[in-house]
This record gives structure tokens, C-alpha cells and sequence, in this order.
């Protein structure tokens, strides 16, 4: 290891499709004195695993399992660990040819005014593409940095490095273009040599993404209308950039600040083209191409488990007549072969990951990726228990179709909540829009438009939790569209989908969901029936929650390690004999939310046919399953809140001391299992025997992603 002259750094955030790849290329580079650290950002698709079954079998490689998302930062970790003279990033979704570190090596040393020797690149295909603007950077130092800016691109980081170089010009905390940052710093001090090999092959990011990143990843509302302005007023605040460069960085600025408000504010776009004309700004001067008719309307429909629902809201917007794309967060209960069965033409299936968290943000941006993709028209944007209507005695091609003449954007919604009004009361999947007749108008905070234009400014759309795209009461068009929304199809329904709900920290600190989140001060039960008595009320929260009796308050006792067991009372003991010394300590979830310390928590859940009891009322079955699913949704809202050490694990498996062992051993070694990481995730499947609603109504969906058949 010693005797290593180049340190790779390979930065990995859910990369398993093509890690393996990445590494392989490495370990094949015909110079074998290097090594490989690869710093892991907290990927949840199997990425660790990949790079720690590679570092077992290789000795020159190391992994690094980052305790907290780093970002940007993710590459400057792999680089503080690096003593040797050379370094080199790969990213984890981009390869080497077997040549690389041999020939950019031999002409480094062959030019030690260099800092980098970069190879040609290539976009992987098929059919490869060569990555442009990679020629040799001419002149002295304010010369090559207009250069660079003429044609800045990511790609010029991926050359081999002189670590030195490398160290002292890394940005001192995270920003949008920090790699920019990096080759002008690098630039102004030395030249970059220029290979006519083709080394390197990378995975293509179209420049759009890159634009609708930005509200992502920055705050402040200047920062994302001039995208690389933090970028240049550091490069300023640092004296890094050369002063016959200064122009050529404003020009910059302004390009990257046209491509933000022509991929985020298409309209405003449109209204400012003759002035990013008159300032000589490429997008506006060319010229608009032609392009045939867009599909009239799509649906984006978002769902998760929602097989009960689904059919009847794909055959609705099948009569309405939109394309739809449909996206599935990780169902379980066939939903996604629904979808698969029923879209129609022009529609699609789109899976998002699901991590164990209701992440709207995350949701509306992956929503707004498909927006940016297609090619005009109007977006009806719903979840698959919300069905939209015209207005009565007109069609909505001709509610369309007036908008357009109108120069309307957005069409408002008066939302129907449609519930169930009894306990027992459930109604069938095929009839439930016949049958479910009770319903109260809702109200919420920012009002809702469920239908808009491709090319509105979705701007003030992400930030009311995609409710809003305008305010302005001259471009909402007239009159207002129902939206019926059916959100359980029996209040044992309506248990199994808002008692097991967690929500995203980002999500909360928004107040994005402040009138849905029910696990711990609220119970489900039917709805006043004075709601639906005379003339309907608005109401600004759902109707069936009902508020639970506050918990009593209880004091953490001193430990080592907090136990949720579920009742088990023995879980202590086989703690304590599974590691010796370890102070264990039972503790009721509500009681977590008052912790002031840090300790760590263990969760050992039980398999929800445990519920069930020979003469055991159906009422009081109700109660437990709705405590079993609120007690694991409690105890991972705490986690991900606190962003607390925390694992789950079965007590199937728990029974045996090693695996007890192995998961108590997470908690205290890192890295240590953190919110949602800690949750059950992929396990094997345990089945009972089968157990009966409303055990299985309730906890069914939440048992299933625990792996309880």
C-alpha cells in the first residue's frame, strides 16, 4: 500500500447498476500501484455492498460509509485520505479504458509544469459520443481560464491530478459548480495537458437536468436565477481567478442564468427572448423549432399500494383521454401490474425508489423532471384515489381549449372528500365511485390546481407541496373543475394508510403535511355526522381523525441501549447475554420523543397475526393493529427526525443470539445505522398463518414491506 503512486477517489451514491463496472476498470489498468477509496453518500440500492465485496477481495481498495449525506462533499472525502503524488476521481457510473493511469501518468511526469493530464472522453452509447471542448487550454493563466469558461463542462476534473494541486485548490464548502471552481482555481495556476486517447467513458447528463437541479440544491432565490453567481463571488472572495478573466466569468453568468429561465420559467422565458437577444445569449438567438402537435393532456399519477383504487382512476383518465405516465413508489400489493395492464397509449410506468418515507419533495421534483420532458400541453397532476371532473355540461377538451383563447395557465379544484361514515362500512373496489355518496368539501392552506400548463412557471408549485402553480386570479380559468378524492375505501383502510406514514424531515419543516400526520396524536374513527347534516362545511383537516388521549409521561431510565419490544418482556435479558455488559432498557415509544441524549434504540417487531386471540372482541383487535402499525411509524418518525442511531430488526430472527448480536453491533460501530437506514429493509420473507381483516386490512401494507406474508 505504501508504495501506491496514484489514489483514486470514486465518489457513489446509488450507483449499483454500473459500480461494478467502475471498479473493474480500475482493478484492469495495466499500472497496478495504486489504490481505490470509495466513499459510499448513503446509498439505498446495494452500492455498499458491491464496493465492500470489492474491498474484501483487494487489498488496495478501501471503503468509506459516509454517517451523513456529504453531497458535493462526497469527493473531497476520498481526497483527504490520499498521501500518494497523483490522484484521479472516477465517478461510479463512469470507466476506464485499461491504459489510463499509465499514459496520464508518463505525461505528467514527462511535464511537471502540468497539474493534469487529461485523456479524450466519450459518452457511453450506443452510439458513443465524443465528450467536446477537451483541447489543450493555450496561453498564460488569464487566458486559459476564458478558455475554460468559453466551455466549462465537468468532465476536465476526471483527468489524473497532481495531489498537491488537487488539495489546495478545493473549494472550502459546497456550492452549485463547485467543480468549475475547482479548474479555474487549477487553471490559474498551471496548464492542463491534453491526450489524444480516448480513456474515458462517462454516463451523459443532459444540460437540463443540471438547470432543474438547481432550486435542489440552493437556497437563496439569487443564487438559483444566476446559477454559478456563489460560484464566482467565491472565486472573487479567494483571489483564484485572474483579473483578464473577470469578463469572460460575467458572460458566463449570464448564459447559465438564460438556461435557468428557459428550462425553469419557459414563459418568462418567452416574454425576456428579446432581451437575452439583444445581449447576444445563445438560447434566445436560435431560432424555434418546429415541432409536431403535443398530446393534448397528460396525467402524472402518482401511487403506492393502491390496487384498491387504481382501475377505476386509469379507466377515468382513459375517458378523459390523457397519456399517462404513472408512477410507483415500490408497491406491493400488485399495484404496479395493474398500471402495467391498463395504460393506454402514449402511457408509461416510471419507478421511484421507496426508502420507508413520504418524500414529497422528492416526489414533486422527480414530477417535474417528466414536465420539463414533454412537449407542451396541459399536466393533470393526481394521486390515484383523486379523479377530476369538468364542469357539468361541458367536456374538458372544451374547458382546454376556451383556456387557450383565454391565455389562462391553471384550472382551480373545489375538493370533494368522499369517507366512509361508519365502522364497518366498506365498499367494493369495482363500485365505490357509486356507492360512496358522504362527502364534505375540503380546504386547505394553499389552494389547489390540479391542472396547468406543461409551460407554467412551477416555481411558487414546489414550494406550497404542488397545490399552487399561480396566484393570480386573471390566469386561473373559469369555472373551477371538481376534484373527487376517495382516500379509503373503509376507515380500516384509512388506519393502514395514515397511522403507518412517515414523513421526509424536509417535508415537515415545510408544514407540508400538518393536516395528514396521524400517528401520534390521533386516532382514526368515523367522522362527526353533523358534517353531513344541511349544508356542507368546509374543513381544513380530515374529518376521521379523532384525537387520542395524550400519553402519560414516563422517564427514560439510565442505559446503554433503548428497547422497543413490543410487549416482550424478556428482550432485556437476551440482550444482556447476547453482549455481556451492555446496560438494555425497556421503553414505550412515546417516551422517545422526551430523550435529551443520544442512546441508541433497537426495535424488535412482531409479526402482526400475533394480534389475533381466541375470543378476543373485534373492536379490541381494531386497537391493537392500529397500535401495532402507529408504535413502528412513531418510533421511525423519531428516527428520521432525530436523525437517531436506530435499527429494527424481527423478533423471528431476534430469537437467535448472533443475529441479535449483529444488529446491536450496528448501533455502535460505524458506521452506525441512522433514520431510515435503520429500517427493515428487503428482508426474507416470514409467513404465519393467515390472519383476517380487520387485523390484515390494517396492518397489511406496512406488514409487507417488513416481509410478513
Amino acid at each position: 500500500m505504501t508504495a501506491a503512486r496514484v489514489t483514486v477517489g470514486m465518489p457513489v451514491l446509488n450507483n449499483a447498476r454500473t459500480l461494478e463496472r467502475a471498479i473493474a476498470s480500475v482493478r484492469g489498468q495495466g499500472l497496478a500501484d495504486w489504490r481505490l477509496v470509495i466513499s459510499d453518500d448513503g446509498s439505498t440500492d446495494g452500492s455498499d455492498r458491491i464496493a465492500e465485496a470489492a474491498a474484501e477481495a483487494d487489498p488496495r481498495i478501501r471503503l468509506l460509509r459516509q454517517p451523513r449525506r456529504l453531497g458535493f462533499m462526497n469527493f473531497r472525502a476520498p481526497l483527504d485520505l490520499a498521501d500518494t503524488p497523483f490522484f484521479a476521481w472516477l465517478a461510479g457510473d463512469d470507466h476506464w479504458h485499461p491504459d489510463f493511469l499509465s499514459l496520464t501518468l508518463a505525461a505528467l511526469e514527462a511535464a511537471p509544469a502540468a497539474f493534469s493530464a487529461l485523456p479524450q472522453a466519450a459518452f457511453i452509447g450506443p452510439p458513443e459520443q465524443p465528450v467536446p471542448n477537451l483541447d489543450f487550454l493555450r496561453g498564460g493563466a488569464a487566458e486559459r481560464v476564458r478558455r475554460f469558461l468559453a466551455h466549462p463542462g465537468g468532465t476536465r476534473i476526471y483527468g489524473l491530478m497532481r495531489t498537491a494541486a488537487v488539495k489546495a485548490a478545493f473549494p472550502p464548502r459546497p456550492f452549485n459548480a463547485w467543480d468549475w471552481y475547482l479548474m479555474v482555481a487549477l487553471l490559474a495556476q498551471a496548464p492542463q495537458l491534453s491526450l489524444p486517447q480516448r480513456l474515458l467513458y462517462r454516463e451523459e447528463t443532459p444540460w437540463v437536468r443540471y438547470a432543474e437541479m438547481v432550486d435542489d440544491l440552493t437556497g437563496r432565490w439569487l443564487y438559483r436565477r444566476f446559477p454559478i453567481l456563489e460560484m464566482s463571488l467565491h472565486l472573487l472572495r479567494d483571489r483564484r481567478i485572474p483579473a483578464g478573466a473577470l469578463r469572460a466569468l460575467w458572460a458566463l453568468n449570464l448564459r447559465k442564468h438564460e438556461e435557468y429561465v428557459a428550462v425553469n420559467q419557459p414563459e418568462t422565458f418567452e416574454r425576456r427572448r428579446w432581451l437575452y437577444r439583444s445581449l447576444g445569449l445563445p438560447k434566445a438567438a436560435r431560432a424555434r423549432k418546429a415541432a409536431p402537435p403535443p398530446p393534448r393532456l397528460t396525467a402524472i399519477l402518482t401511487f403506492r399500494n393502491a390496487a384498491r383504487t387504481l382501475p377505476a382512476a386509469l379507466d377515468h383518465l382513459e375517458s378523459l383521454g390523457c397519456a399517462v405516465v404513472a408512477i410507483d413508489h415500490g408497491s406491493t400489493d400488485g399495484s404496479r401490474a395493474i398500471a402495467a395492464q391498463r395504460l393506454g397509449p402514449g402511457g408509461r410506468i416510471v419507478d421511484a425508489p421507496w426508502t420507508g418515507t413520504f418524500d414529497l419533495r422528492a416526489q414533486l421534483g422527480l414530477k417535474r423532471g417528466i414536465i420539463a420532458g414533454l412537449a407542451g400541453g396541459w399536466v393533470l397532476h393526481a394521486d390515484a384515489d383523486e379523479f377530476l371532473d369538468p364542469p357539468v355540461g361541458r367536456s374538458l377538451a372544451d374547458s382546454l381549449a376556451r383556456a387557450e383563447r383565454e391565455g389562462w395557465i391553471a384550472f382551480p379544484v373545489e375538493e370533494r372528500l368522499f369517507v366512509p361514515r361508519l365502522e364497518d362500512e366498506e365498499h367494493d373496489p369495482d363500485s365505490f365511485p357509486a356507492t360512496m355518496t358522504a362527502h364534505v368539501p375540503m380546504r386547505e392552506r394553499n389552494p389547489k390546481q390540479r391542472l396547468f400548463r406543461a409551460d407554467a412557471d412551477l416555481g411558487l408549485w414546489m414550494r406550497t407541496g404542488g397545490h399552487t402553480v399561480t396566484l393570480d386570479p386573471a390566469r386561473l380559468a373559469r369555472p373551477a373543475l371538481v376534484l373527487r378524492h376517495y382516500p379509503g375505501l373503509s376507515l380500516d383502510d384509512l388506519r393502514a394508510q395514515y397511522l403507518s406514514r412517515v414523513f421526509s424531515p424536509a417535508d415537515r419543516a415545510r408544514l407540508w403535511h400538518a393536516g395528514r400526520i396521524a400517528s401520534r396524536g390521533f386516532d382514526i374513527g368515523a367522522p362527526d355526522p353533523a358534517l353531513f347534516d344541511g349544508a356542507p362545511v368546509p374543513v381544513a383537516r380530515l374529518p376521521f381523525f379523532v384525537p387520542r388521549p395524550d400519553a402519560e409521561e414516563s422517564v427514560l431510565p439510565p442505559a446503554d441501549l433503548y428497547l422497543l419490544g413490543d410487549g416482550d418482556e424478556t428482550l432485556p435479558a437476551r440482550v444482556a447475554a447476547a453482549l455481556p455488559g451492555l446496560r438494555g432498557a425497556a421503553v414505550q415509544v412515546e417516551a422517545l420523543w422526551s430523550m435529551t441524549r443520544a442512546v441508541p434504540v433497537l426495535h424488535v417487531l412482531r409479526h402482526p397475526a400475533a394480534i389475533h386471540g381466541h375470543g378476543v372482541r373485534r373492536s379490541m383487535e381494531r386497537a391493537r393493529a392500529a397500535d401495532w402499525v402507529r408504535r413502528i411509524a412513531q418510533a421511525r418518525q423519531w428516527a428520521v427526525d432525530r436523525e437517531a442511531v436506530y435499527a429494527e430488526v424481527r423478533s423471528e430472527e431476534a430469537l437467535r443470539p448472533e443475529v441479535l448480536r449483529q444488529v446491536v453491533l450496528r448501533l455502535f460501530r460505524p458506521p452506525r445505522a441512522r433514520g431510515a437506514a435503520g429500517f427493515v429493509a428487503g428482508p426474507q420473507a416470514i409467513s404465519r398463518t393467515p390472519y383476517a381483516p380487520p387485523v390484515r386490512t390494517i396492518t397489511g401494507p406496512l406488514a409487507a414491506d417488513l416481509g410478513y406474508g
